[in-house]
This record gives structure tokens, sequence and C-alpha cells, in this order.
């Protein structure tokens, strides 16, 4: 931030913090206590449960907003009775558009929404996969339209070119986002270990190939696993970890 802009903040009082929040949709603005109040209160005003971490921070063309998870989805859904009563499929050349018919169980009021994905060069499993993560995105964001929240779904992060992260939950401390290769690196922490067979790395290396695919990473982000998993050592424990980090942050394809 811009010593001006400090400056600037510094000196406006906390309603007025709030009302640029609320204005420009900035949390970077609110110091880090406020954040930690702000999430709790969006929370409490829509009846979640803030210790699943319904809602993640993004960073969105230089701004700090809040998206829903599918934590988030889920509860709103069950809270408010929403049922989807009508999923229509049409594809136009490589895009598929998936749209969602969802009616209030509690006041019986109906919307749609739609959920668009690309299906160039897809087949198979990825085929299948990209047919559900269209399936998802317009089940999620007719459940956010028919509750009256215009937050953007964890589905529809890719396309917008944000980062997810970049805030302690516990602290509200902004902290720098993560780069996707930056992520991977982590999940592949480097160790001293003693060396094993061919064999057994060209087994785990196949593993994480394999369940990257059904999970549906795109070939960049495979290729960066795989780089990172070849440029240190192969242990069980590295293993297991980078499966675990792929189930984590798979594109999400569930209801």
């Amino acid at each position: 931030m811009e010593k001006n802009e400090e400056r600037r903040l510094s000196t406006q009082t906390p309603m007025e913090i709030m009302e640029r929040v609320i204005i420009e949709g900035d949390l970077s603005k609110l110091t880090p206590k406020e954040r930690v109040d702000y999430y709790g209160a969006v929370c409490q005003s829509l009846g979640l449960n803030p210790l699943t971490r319904p809602f993640e921070y993004l960073n969105l063309s230089g701004r700090l907003v809040l998206y829903a998870r599918k934590d988030c989805t889920e509860q709103l859904r069950a809270k408010h009775n929403v049922s989807i009563t009508g999923l229509t499929y049409e594809r136009d050349e490589d895009i598929l558009t998936v749209t969602a018919i969802a009616v209030d169980g509690v006041g019986g009021r109906s919307d749609m929404s739609t959920g668009v994905v690309s299906l160039a060069g897809l087949s198979g499993d990825r085929l299948a996969n990209a047919r559900m993560k269209a399936e998802t995105k317009a089940k999620r964001r007719v459940t956010l339209s028919l509750i009256g929240l215009g937050w953007m779904d964890e589905s529809e992060i890719v396309t917008t070119g944000g980062v997810s992260g970049g805030v302690d939950f516990d602290t509200g401390v902004v902290e720098e986002p993560k780069t996707e290769a930056e992520a991977i690196a982590d999940a592949f922490p480097q160790a001293e270990v003693k060396k094993i067979s061919l064999s057994q790395e060209q087994k785990w290396s196949a593993g994480i190939n394999k369940l990257a695919e059904e999970k549906g990473f795109s070939d960049e982000a495979i290729e960066e696993l795989l780089q990172r998993w070849a440029d240190g050592a192969r242990t069980e424990g590295r293993y297991q970890k980078a499966l675990e980090y792929i189930r984590f942050n798979a594109p999400d394809t569930g209801p």
C-alpha cells in the first residue's frame, strides 16, 4: 500500500472505513481484528457455522473479497430447504452450458443459473469431470442467487484470475498470496533420505499423475506437480503429502 494511502486511512474513523468496505467491497482496508469480526458477523447473519470456513478470501483485481466455498452452499441449501428441480444441458461446439433450476422450500420462490465450461481437447474421465463441474457451478450459483447472496462460488475462481487465500483466519492478518507453483512447492518439501528403487519412484510418479488427471487438474498443473516431485527426494511421506495436496486442491466437481 502506498504511504499516502496509509496516511489517509489512518485519519479515517472506523465508520468511514466500514463504509468504504461496503461500497468498494475491499476487506484489505479493515484491521486484522475487524476482518475476524466481519467474517464472524457474516456467518452469524446467514446462520452458518464459521468453524467449517464457509467463506474463503480472494485477491481479485487488487481487492480482498470473500467467496463462498462448498460448505457455504451446502449449509445454505439445507437451511433454506433449497431443492434443485431441473437441469438442462446445451453444447455449442466446445462449450457446455448447464442450467439449474431451484426452488426455495420456505417461500416457494424459484430461480435459475448457468454453469459453463470448455470441453476442448477433453475425453474420458476428464470430459466427465468437466461435465460434473458445469453441473456444480450451476447448482451452487443458483443456490446463492436464490438466497440473495451475490458472491462468487469457489467453482468460479479459475475464470476470474483471482488468487485464493492470503489471510490468516485466526488473526485476520493479510499474507502474501501464494501462486499455484508456490503452493505445489509447499506440498513437496525437500528431504535427505536413503536411495530407493527406480521401480518404486516410477510407481509413485504414476500414482501422482493418475490421481491428478482423475481430479481434473490441467495439463500445466500436472506437469508442475510431476516436476516438483522429480526435483526432490522421493519418500512415502512426501508421496502421501502430494496425494493429499491433489485431493484438497482439486477442481471441485461435487454437488
